[in-house]
Parts: structure tokens; C-alpha cells; sequence
């Protein structure tokens, strides 16, 4: 992978009423950007100075933000993810985790596209 990091396009402003949830737009969306691209910049380069001193991969890493673009590879059953997609996609959910339930939803309608329209009519109430 590239070393690439996730951006918000917009910062959102603390909820005051909810210590997980946010409350919309935060007014200087400017400066918020330039202290997490300073702080990118920071932690991305005491990174790249501990692989040069020879530091193992695995240890050097762990300055990295958790914004950092990553793959793996995630097994389980197709229940599993399926209950995934129902919690991450509920509309309380913060906007970044509903973004990965929807990614997740899509992988699986790519490959058991019955299997996720049957898991979905099961949601909708019976007449």
C-alpha cells in the first residue's frame, strides 16, 4: 500500500449532549486541517526516521496514526458480517463508521447478492 491517510472533508464540531456524536460543521475548518496535516507530517516522519535507524517494521508502526490507509485480510461467516452491516449502518452511527458498513454491504451484495436481499426482507415488517 501506499502511504496514504484518511482526510476528513469536513471537520465536525463536539455534540454537547452526546459524548460519541457530533454536532455539525465545525466554524474554522481551515485550522483544523492544517493541525491534523501537521500532525500527519510529525508522526509520518518519526516513522520514516525509525525504519532508516533500522527499527523492525512491526515496532516502528505504532507512532503511525490510526488514520493511516491499512489492508487486511478478515474471515468469518456470512452472518457475521451481515450483523456487521446492521450495526454500522444504523443512522446513530457516527458518518465515518456508517461509510464502512456500507463498504462492507457492498462486498457483500458483489458476491451473495440473495443472500443479502433475503437478509434485508427480513427486516421489513410482514402484512
Amino acid at each position: 500500500m501506499q502511504d496514504e491517510f484518511y482526510v476528513p472533508t469536513t471537520w465536525r464540531a463536539q455534540s454537547a449532549s452526546n459524548k460519541q456524536g457530533s454536532a455539525g460543521p465545525l466554524n474554522d475548518q481551515a485550522t483544523a486541517a492544517d493541525a491534523y496535516r501537521q500532525g500527519l507530517e510529525a508522526t509520518y516522519a518519526a516513522y520514516q526516521q525509525l525504519r532508516e535507524l533500522g527499527v523492525a517494521k512491526e515496532q516502528a508502526r505504532v507512532v503511525l496514526p490510526q488514520s493511516i490507509y491499512t489492508q487486511w485480510i478478515w474471515t468469518g461467516s456470512l452472518q457475521a458480517f451481515l450483523h456487521v452491516v446492521d450495526l454500522r449502518t444504523k443512522p446513530d452511527a457516527q458518518w465515518e463508521t456508517q461509510q464502512y458498513g456500507i463498504a462492507v454491504r457492498d462486498i457483500i451484495a458483489e458476491h451473495f447478492p440473495v443472500c443479502l436481499e433475503k437478509w434485508e426482507q427480513r427486516k421489513q415488517p410482514r402484512s
